[in-house]
């Protein structure tokens, strides 16, 4: 499993108004809801929030049956996880917990919140200004340029992001700083798809908040 540690603290000025005031006790055992995916019937953790920011939690001390509601509405339908299991990566040997469905559907382009508000949320779709600045910065990172051909950086957009295995689905400004988060998925050379956030900073550069792929090599 793939995590980047956080970079900087992450504050969230109004997201206890976005989620809808949600009281503390309708919380999974984190205290905090949780953003995760649905691959093959598991819901795999990609990270937690609250008014205070971001986190990484691990997956193992978290509460992972309930309610999976679709994140900015990217998926038709809410996802009943009735039971919970521990396993380990393959790759890493690291402990983890999923949420299963009981069933082995996947979204692909889709990310669903643990809580029990039926609120959808809404994300925006990710400018081109914002995609292109991504690609830039990942062609330059030492993980990143695998994925971005650094060649292709001044082709039109439509040739490019075909190009780099990674696609940047949403975009947000949960924290209303002016910085947006780009929510994408990324597909490494044996078929396995990873998801990440990445948020702006002041200087152009994009900080991770956020990378989980399971049992990828």
């Amino acid at each position: 499993m793939t995590t980047f540690p956080n970079n900087r603290p992450y504050r969230v000025s109004r997201l206890l108004g976005i989620a809808m005031g949600l009281a503390a006790a309708s919380l999974p055992a984190w205290g905090m809801p949780i953003a995760g995916s649905i691959d093959h019937g598991q819901f795999h953790v990609l990270l937690s929030f609250d008014e205070d920011g971001f986190d990484t939690p691990p997956s193992t001390a978290l509460n992972l049956t309930g309610t999976a509601y679709p994140l900015f509405a990217s998926a038709p339908q809410i996802v009943e996880l009735p039971q919970q299991r521990d396993s380990e990566d393959d790759f890493t040997d690291e402990p983890v917990r999923m949420g299963l469905t009981g069933d082995e559907q996947s979204w692909d382009r889709a990310f669903f919140v643990l809580h029990d508000d039926p609120q959808h949320w809404l994300g925006n779709a990710p400018s081109e200004t914002d995609v292109r600045s991504f690609y830039r910065f990942f062609a330059h990172d030492r993980w990143g340029s695998n994925f971005v051909p650094s060649s292709l950086l001044d082709a039109p957009l439509e040739e490019l992001a075909p190009a780099t295995n990674v696609t940047v689905l949403f975009a947000t400004d949960v924290d209303h700083d002016g910085h947006n988060e780009l929510w994408m998925t990324y597909r490494l050379m044996w078929g396995e798809l990873g998801r990440m956030v990445w948020e702006a900073d002041d200087n152009g550069a994009w900080v991770n908040l956020a990378n989980r792929c399971f049992n990828c090599d």
